[in-house]
């Protein structure tokens, strides 16, 4: 299991120095080092093989970006993520990040269906289209919010379109 910050710190609840300057830098967040502390937690409880890659902040719920054995994390019946909610006093959603983006976008958009994704190829970069039908885009909130999250995880300018 790997994360943002150290274990010793997770468990003692203080940042190394190394683990501050990540903090102080940008580099992890507090919600990233909350979460950690939280899953650390639970691995003492039961066994999870999996990587916290990092969060962000939606529509005033947690998403958590990992890789690795999510069925684990959420626990049977969801015991452990709401374990987590209420240790953190938020919804949590999970999104397993994998080599598939369609995967990994319905991850994140949960209700909305992907009708397509496609790549734009830029000159100078390479982009990716995905393509909702308007019902879902009345329901979408925080659309420009969805597209900055689904670029960082999936490392492609990202936008959302309706059709």
């Amino acid at each position: 299991m790997n994360g943002p910050i150290c274990f010793e710190d997770a468990k003692t609840n203080r940042l190394c120095r190394i683990c501050e300057a990540k903090l102080k830098a940008g580099i992890i967040n507090e919600n990233d080092v909350k979460i950690w502390k939280g899953l650390v937690n639970l691995a003492e409880k039961s066994f999870l093989d999996l990587d916290f890659l990092n969060s962000f902040e939606l529509n005033g719920m947690l998403v958590i970006v990992c890789k690795g054995n999510i069925g684990a994390l959420i626990g049977k019946a969801g015991k452990n993520i709401k374990d987590l909610e209420q240790k953190l006093g938020k919804k949590i959603r999970i999104v397993e990040k994998t080599s598939n983006a369609k995967e990994t976008a319905q991850a994140l958009l949960g209700y909305a269906k992907i009708i397509a994704i496609n790549k734009v190829f830029k000159p100078d970069s390479e982009e990716l289209k995905i393509m909702l039908s308007k019902q879902d885009g009345k329901r979408l909130k925080q659309k420009e919010e969805t597209e900055k999250i689904l670029t960082k995880i999936l490392g492609s300018k990202t936008t959302i379109e309706f059709v």
